[in-house]
């Protein structure tokens, strides 16, 4: 029932059905909508790694649409033999070409004793349903081939060409689908948009689609985002900036980290636009690079002479002659972030990130089936992560006896029993008059 349901209604009719259920729990005073998390999960496709090929070459295979037809067009005489019904043989029955007597279950005709004459396949017009197709050997014309590039441009699953191969550390290497989600900061945690692609799809780049969905749900116009490092590139930065979002996401660590004498102890001075390393060595502005990252770096490097007479050379250095550190040309984006992830906001949301989306994460692979794909398909997918989503929302919604009033964009319009300076945390029925003045 649930395969007919997705071809009848489409991705259009689940992800309203989503929002609906957001959109009611946001009523219910379950959302607060000002603060979410982000983070994704890998499921396990529903295909097998041996599935896996050479794109170039699964891009040869017919598709399984135009092999079915071929195969009905190639046996057509042999559909309409079995469409008229069982015959008086009790064995299989062979056709024969078109004009020839009926083969019983010998494989040969009472008037002729020559199989061959029987066993000839008919003759039929050529046509491109019917003819077979023919793979591309390889001959010393052609060139090598090239294990440049990632890995899913040059490999693909036959049974799922859109879930991707993921291999790192502590993840089984496999097919996969990712699922990017978002909770809302209540205390419901109710998950607030979702979207999936291929596993082999960064974090970073579906934050704010993210963004976009969770506030055309809610009705909420965002402050703060909590996620980890991998959401800290600069580009993130840049646009929860130009949005007027807080950012509790931790940077990613610099390059020089593991080392002796790591770049963080180098303290800058924007009034000579210089670096003072922790000897008290100046390093001068050398330049800008634009082939190293994603954004232009200065670099500033030190005299030789002053690196050549200190102490701590080999272990700040390295092989080269003078010390060298960079930083982003962003206009100082980087030190406005790295001064608010230093309040006590932004480390009291990245403390609780975990906490909040992990647990939703779990849930949803070890008790609504989310640890693997059931169908296959980038929409199909869609489907399942969306009705893990409501599964998760109308719980909450169905256990929820009572809500804050005034919490919520339609708590707007609501007129809340509890006196004014009675704390927001309290329920009008808790509420018992110790004194009464007459």
């Amino acid at each position: 029932m649930l395969s007919k349901a997705r071809r009848r209604f489409g991705l259009t009719v689940y992800q309203g059905f989503f929002k609906e259920i957001v959109q009611q729990c946001e009523r219910a005073g379950l959302v607060l909508g000002n603060k979410l998390y982000a983070d994704s999960t890998l499921v396990q496709a529903n295909a097998h790694a041996d599935s896996v090929g050479s794109r170039a070459l699964v891009s040869q295979l017919p598709d399984i649409g135009d092999h079915m037809t071929r195969l009905w067009a190639n046996n057509s005489e042999s559909v309409t033999a079995f469409s008229q019904g069982p015959t008086e043989s009790v064995g299989p029955r062979l056709l024969a070409r078109p004009g020839a007597e009926d083969v019983g279950s010998s494989g040969c005709s009472p008037d002729t004793a020559n199989p061959s004459e029987v066993l000839e396949p008919s003759d039929q017009a050529s046509s491109p349903l019917t003819e077979s197709p023919t793979l591309h050997i390889a001959d010393k014309a052609d060139l090598p081939n090239k294990v440049e590039g990632l890995l899913n441009e040059r490999l693909v699953s036959r049974i799922d060409p859109e879930a991707e191969l993921v291999k790192r550390a502590r993840v089984v290497a496999g097919l996969y689908y990712k699922i990017h989600a978002t909770v809302d900061s209540a205390r419901a945690r109710i998950v607030t948009a979702v979207d999936v692609t291929g596993g082999g799809i960064a974090d970073e780049h579906l934050l704010e689609r993210l963004i976009r969905e969770h506030e055309g749900n809610v009705g909420y116009r965002l402050k703060e985002v909590g996620a980890d490092t991998k959401y800290g590139t600069a580009q993130n930065y840049q646009m929860l900036e130009r949005l007027g979002i807080l950012g509790s996401i931790p940077m990613r660590a610099n390059s020089t980290a593991g080392r002796t004498v790591p770049s963080q102890e180098f303290t800058y001075d924007p009034k000579t636009d210089s670096f003072l390393c922790p000897n008290g060595e100046r390093l001068s502005r050398q330049g800008l690079t634009t082939q190293t990252a994603a954004q232009p770096l200065i670099i500033y490097r030190a005299k030789e002479k002053r690196c050549a007479s200190c102490s701590r050379k080999e272990q700040c250095c390295g092989q080269a002659k003078a010390r060298s550190v960079s930083r982003p040309d962003d206009g100082g984006l980087r030190d406005r972030v790295s001064a608010y992830l230093k309040s006590f906001q932004a480390r009291q949301t990245i403390r609780r990130r975990k906490a909040w989306i992990e647990t939703i994460f779990g849930d949803a692979k070890e008790r609504r089936g989310l640890r693997r794909a059931k169908c296959r398909g980038l929409d199909k997918m869609r489907i399942q992560a969306w009705m893990v989503g409501i599964a998760q929302n109308v719980r909450q919604l169905a256990i929820s006896k009572r809500t804050r009033p005034g919490v919520g964009v339609s708590g707007l319009e609501k007129e809340s029993t509890i006196a004014p300076l009675i704390p927001f945390f309290s329920y009008p029925e808790r509420l018992t008059p110790i004194l009464t003045i007459t």
